[in-house]
C-alpha cells in the first residue's frame, strides 16, 4: 500500500511540475496587445490655480472671470450654485444668484438641508 501511494504521489508531483512548465511557456508566447499597456502622464506638470477670494466682495463676473472654461468653450452658459444649511450661506448664494442674473445667465441655486446632531 505504501508502494501504492508513494507511485500516486509522484505521479501527481509530475503532472503537477508539467502543468506549471505549460503555464510559463504560455506566458512567454502570450502577445501583448494595448489594453495591457500602462498608461502615460497625460499632462506633464499640471496644476491648478487657487484664488482666494472674500465672500463679502464675490459676485457672478468675479467668478466667471476667474473660472477656467472647459476645453472648447467660449462661455459658461449656466450657473449652478450649491449653498450651506446656515442663513449666511444662503444669504450669500442668494446675492450670488442675483449677481448671475444681472449678467443674463442662466442659474440654479441649491440648498444643503441642516443637519440634527445625534
Amino acid at each position: 500500500m505504501l508502494a501504492a501511494l508513494s507511485g500516486s504521489v509522484s505521479l501527481s508531483a509530475s503532472w503537477c511540475s508539467n502543468y506549471s512548465k505549460a503555464k510559463a511557456s504560455d506566458e512567454k508566447t502570450r502577445v501583448e496587445m494595448p489594453f495591457d499597456e500602462q498608461p502615460g502622464m497625460v499632462l506633464e506638470s499640471p496644476s491648478v490655480p487657487y484664488v482666494q477670494v472674500n465672500v463679502a466682495e464675490l459676485d457672478a463676473s468675479t467668478l466667471l472671470a476667474e473660472t477656467p472654461l472647459p476645453k472648447g468653450a467660449a462661455q459658461f452658459s449656466s450657473l449652478h450654485i450649491v449653498a450651506g444649511a446656515s442663513a449666511v450661506a444662503r444669504e450669500t448664494a442668494e446675492s450670488l444668484q442675483r449677481s448671475v442674473q444681472n449678467l443674463g445667465k442662466a442659474v440654479t441655486m441649491y440648498c444643503w438641508p441642516s443637519l440634527d446632531k445625534q
